[in-house]
């Protein structure tokens, strides 16, 4: 558990939650293994959960227009990746798929809601947190935007 809460430590959701805080969290996650080429969930599945992965490579995909899966972004050790669709219950955007063996823990929303729920001031650490990374998220691709149609304007 405590190489799990180092983990945790890491990701941008749980900045600035305590050991204990990160314990909570860490005994609702499951450990699941997962081998080369094994699809962890796929582009159009319902989320229930979001992923922490504790070792290996995870390949992000989406379906181009001819049917084909493209890589969007390769998620290693340490990162995380589903936990968007938390904030919005939206269905999954893109599909994951373990590049080699992976060791993942998953992290049940609804679970997790529980947690939050209970524990209010968790709830607001965590949702500034999201906040946060959003508004930085925005920023860069309002930035990446202003790029695109500055150079579109100068061909």
């Amino acid at each position: 558990m405590e190489k799990l809460r180092d983990l945790l430590k890491n990701i941008y959701l749980f900045q600035g939650f305590s050991d204990e805080d990160l314990a909570l969290i860490a005994r609702i996650a499951r450990r699941h293994d997962f081998s080369a080429g094994q699809r962890v969930f796929y582009e159009g599945d319902e989320a229930s959960s979001f992923f922490v992965v504790e070792l290996g490579t995870i390949q992000m995909t989406k379906k181009n227009e001819e049917g084909d899966h493209e890589e969007i972004v390769v998620i290693g050790n340490g990162a995380h990746f589903g936990e968007l669709p938390f904030l919005d219950e939206a269905r999954r955007d893109l599909t994951a798929v373990a590049r080699e063996r992976c060791d993942l823990y998953e992290i049940s929303y609804t679970e997790l809601r529980e947690v939050l729920h209970n524990n209010k001031s968790l709830a607001a650490s965590f949702y500034e947190s999201i906040s946060h990374f959003l508004a930085a998220r925005l920023r860069k691709v309002t930035a990446s935007l202003i790029s695109l149609k500055t150079i579109r304007h100068h061909l």
